[in-house]
C-alpha cells in the first residue's frame, strides 16, 4: 500500500508552538469568559502587546532609516481601537475609501494617506477639507481632473505640479501623486494659486 505524500506546508517548530501558541491556550478561560459575556464574533486585542510591537517595529526601522514614517492600513482591520492605539504611537493611517477616511479623521489621525482607487467627488472634497492631515494619491487622470476642478473653486489651495508629482504639502498643505498626463497641469514646475 502506498503512503500519501507528506504535506508541503511548513511544520510549526516546537519552539514556535511553545512561545507563540501555548500562551494563547493558557489563557483559554479568559477568552471563553469574554465569549460568554459578549457573544461572537468577538475581537480581543492585547493593547500592551500591540503597543510594544509597534514601538519595536518603529525603533528597528528608524535605527537604519531615521526619516521613515509608518502607516497602518485600516482595511486590514477596521476596529477603531487598533487604529487609535497605533496613532498614539505616532503612526499614520492608510485609507482606501471615503468611509475609512472619515473614520481616520474622527480618530484624530494627523497623518493620513488616501490611496484608494476611483475616488468620488465627495471623497475628494473631504480630502480637500483637511489638507493639513491628508495626503492624496491620485490613480488616474480622471481623479486628477476632478481634483483640479475642485481646487479651482477654492482659491485658498496651492498646487505644485512637477513632472509626475503634484504637491500641496510643499505649501504646508496636502500632497498628491498625479499621472504625467494631467492635462494642462503636466510639466508645470511652479506653484499655481487657485
Amino acid at each position: 500500500m502506498n503512503r500519501p505524500p507528506a504535506p508541503s506546508h511548513p511544520v510549526m517548530s516546537a519552539a514556535f508552538l511553545k512561545n507563540q501558541v501555548a500562551p494563547l491556550f493558557n489563557q483559554k478561560k479568559r477568552y471563553l469568559d469574554a465569549v460568554k459575556a459578549h457573544g461572537t464574533p468577538l475581537y480581543l486585542v492585547v493593547s500592551d502587546l500591540l503597543t510594544e510591537r509597534a514601538q519595536r517595529f518603529t525603533s528597528v526601522f528608524q535605527a537604519h532609516l531615521p526619516k521613515t514614517r509608518f502607516y497602518y492600513a485600516m482595511k486590514s482591520n477596521s476596529l477603531p481601537d487598533i487604529s487609535r492605539m497605533l496613532v498614539t504611537q505616532g503612526w499614520g493611517l492608510d485609507v482606501s475609501s471615503g468611509m475609512e477616511l472619515a473614520n481616520a479623521l474622527d480618530l484624530g489621525a494627523c497623518d493620513i494617506i488616501f490611496s484608494g482607487p476611483g475616488k468620488t467627488m465627495a471623497e475628494l472634497e473631504l480630502t480637500a477639507a483637511h489638507p493639513d492631515r491628508v495626503t492624496l494619491l491620485l490613480d488616474s487622470t480622471g481623479e486628477c481632473r476632478r481634483l483640479m476642478a475642485l481646487l479651482e473653486k477654492n482659491s485658498s489651495h496651492f498646487v505644485q505640479v512637477s513632472g509626475s508629482t503634484a504637491s500641496l504639502r510643499d505649501c504646508g498643505r496636502n500632497s498628491a501623486s498625479c499621472p504625467d498626463n494631467c492635462g494642462p497641469w503636466s510639466g508645470i514646475s511652479r506653484p499655481i494659486r487657485f
